[in-house]
């Protein structure tokens, strides 16, 4: 079977997608028999093992299908990726096939979203490095509660800080501003954009109000409450998780949390404000 695809339209692709999902997984002596046959130039063993494995391109094209490119081209890109994995192969080392097969595949498809995703090329190795970062930062944020600074990032990676920030700033995506909104043909970019010389006087307004606000609302809290809050929010210090929170404090990570939560509720009950509730998510 064909191992690229046309762009035609959807319903060529939906069929595309029951020919592969037909395929039966190969078995660990089929694999070497085959193998074994492509080694003497059996051209229907290779396309046997290609078609055999299509499903592995699929299951990493649909990994990457929001980095910038149509799921279909990401498919065409894995299935070069699968047939460099077929020729690359050898079975005398021992070990299954698909693993060295997906590598290659999400190595194919990372060099595509690299070179054709974006108006600047961005080497493959810093698009590697770049989803190992935007790993560790879903991580982070799902124990912390919170985006880990460059710093954090650098330590847990173990990258230093300056290929952090390098490789983070080409994680920016380009469009154009005379594209319209979906749905709002008549309205580009462009005219939502704002005009970064002229001042903006009721920013100023509204910041030094919510500020005064957020002060006043504070104040009324009891003493830990209120360093909890400001800690945890980053209010006139540093922002800090709950565990650090409670080493400073000398209480367990979910003491920390209680104590922000009954602040929190306390707030509620003290404002009405929508920009201030906003600003604490409360």
């Amino acid at each position: 079977m064909s191992t690229r695809i046309s762009n035609h339209e959807s319903e060529s692709f939906e069929l595309y997608l029951q020919e592969v999902n037909r395929q039966p997984e190969l078995s660990e002596a089929e694999e070497k028999s085959l193998f074994g046959r492509l080694s003497r130039g059996d051209v229907m063993a290779r396309e046997r093992l290609v078609s055999a494995n299509l499903r592995h391109v699929l299951r990493v094209a649909r990994q990457y299908s929001n980095k910038g490119m149509g799921l279909t081209d990401l498919v065409n890109e894995g299935n070069i990726g699968l047939l460099q994995a077929v020729d690359k192969f050898d079975i005398s080392r021992g070990g299954r096939f698909v693993p060295f097969a997906v590598w290659h595949i999400r190595q194919a498809v990372q060099n595509a979203i690299a070179e054709q995703s974006r108006i600047v090329r961005v080497p493959a190795a810093h698009v590697s490095q770049l989803n190992r970062l935007n790993r560790l930062r879903a991580l982070f944020e799902q124990e912390h509660e919170r985006r880990p600074n460059v710093n954090e990032m650098a330590a847990g990676a173990s990258i230093p800080e300056p290929d952090v920030m390098k490789t983070m700033s080409a994680s920016a995506r380009q469009c154009s501003v005379d594209a319209p909104f979906a749905g709002r043909q008549a309205v580009t970019m462009a005219d939502m954009l704002r005009d970064s010389d002229a001042p903006q006087t009721d920013d100023a307004v509204t910041a030094d109000s919510l500020k005064a606000e957020l002060c006043s609302v504070i104040e009324k809290l009891k003493l830990r409450e209120r360093d909890v809050v400001c800690a945890f929010y980053g209010i006139g210090v540093p922002a800090k998780t709950f565990a650090e929170i409670g080493v400073q404090y000398g209480m367990t990570r979910e003491r920390a949390r209680q104590i922000r939560d009954k602040a929190v509720r306390h707030i509620r009950s003290l404002t009405d404000s929508a920009a201030l509730r906003t600003f604490l998510k409360v």
